[in-house]
């Protein structure tokens, strides 16, 4: 009986890889995954969009490869393409809430929020127990001034714990910016949980202090944010700044000249930084960030500069 079993399971195997449908599934998947390799692994991304470009002359229909070669493209900064990938998975498969969830990262990356919001909204329709559909939405929300919106979005994600200290950092920061500054101190200490926020969680909590007076509060944030990411050359800034406020006159133009001559070589490093390979997606966005606020990055400049001249008379 056991031999005419293995028998049987044998032949099924062999008619079912005969199958042309079934062959070219498994040819598809070999592909894919080729793919996928390069895309998430080794972040080759030109290759990986060969790979997936080659799965589709296999199988046209077939969603993976859209959705992970949308992946790639957005990686490339090319929205566009990610936004048609993403939007050829979800009219081949509308449940794939991934899709919905990465094409609106696409979205909010080209700056389209509406377009991102009603995706967002989507992802979370399909799939409400993932937390970053109301972290992400709710930082859309923040990018647009919608501040209340953003606050629900995080509470909502609060519920939910795993990403606590993000969220209560997130929300930290739209409450700072509608001038709730003890809610926002309040957010912005359960961050501190976090080792990979604490600098900025430091950086950002010397500024509602700042808002609100407490300057000694304010530098001692700043200092432990310089002391944890040298980098943030706007601290130097903002400790300037609160110097000048509380009569420290010498100490206010060494930050303010600190701020002035460190900004060129942290703009050097986030570069180097941005195209090492392990490090690439975290660096990259820091790099887009300086860039999209270069504009008020040189009126900083200008300030520091002015105030310099004034302060040494």
């Amino acid at each position: 009986m056991k031999v005419h079993f293995i028998r049987f399971v044998a032949l099924f195997l062999i008619v079912l890889l005969n199958s042309p449908l079934i062959a070219q599934e498994f040819k598809d998947r070999e592909v894919i995954n080729r793919g996928i390799a390069y895309l998430y692994q080794r972040s080759q991304y030109e290759q990986a969009i060969c790979s997936f470009n080659e799965a589709l002359e296999i199988n046209p229909n077939s969603v993976d490869a859209y959705y992970h070669r949308g992946f790639a493209h957005r990686m490339m900064g090319q929205y566009d393409q990610a936004i048609s990938d993403y939007s050829k998975a979800v009219e081949l498969n509308p449940k794939r809430a991934d899709a919905y969830f990465y094409r609106a990262v696409a979205y909010k990356d080209k700056g389209e929020y509406d377009s991102a919001i009603a995706d967002y909204t989507r992802a979370s329709e399909l799939s409400p127990g993932y937390q970053w559909n109301y972290i992400s939405r709710g930082g859309v929300y923040y990018d647009k001034g919608e501040y209340d919106q953003a606050i629900s979005d995080f509470t909502k994600a609060l519920g939910m714990k795993p990403l606590a200290n993000y969220t209560y950092y997130a929300r930290g920061l739209a409450y700072w910016r509608k001038g709730q500054y003890d809610q926002a101190i309040s957010d912005l200490t359960a961050a501190l949980g976090n080792p990979n926020i604490i600098a900025e969680t430091h950086y950002y909590c010397g500024l509602v202090h700042l808002d609100k007076g407490e300057y000694e509060l304010a530098l001692s944030d700043l200092n432990r944010s310089l002391e944890l990411n040298p980098w943030n050359t706007t601290a130097h800034f903002y400790k300037a700044y609160t110097h000048e406020r509380t009569g420290h006159i010498k100490e206010a133009i060494e930050a303010y000249r600190t701020f002035v001559q460190n900004l060129p070589s942290t703009m050097k490093a986030l570069i180097e930084h941005a195209i090492r390979v392990e490090e690439r997606w975290f660096y990259t966005l820091q790099y887009r960030a300086y860039i999209l606020n270069l504009p008020s990055m040189i009126a900083l400049v200008d300030y520091a500069t002015t105030r310099i001249i004034e302060l040494e008379k």
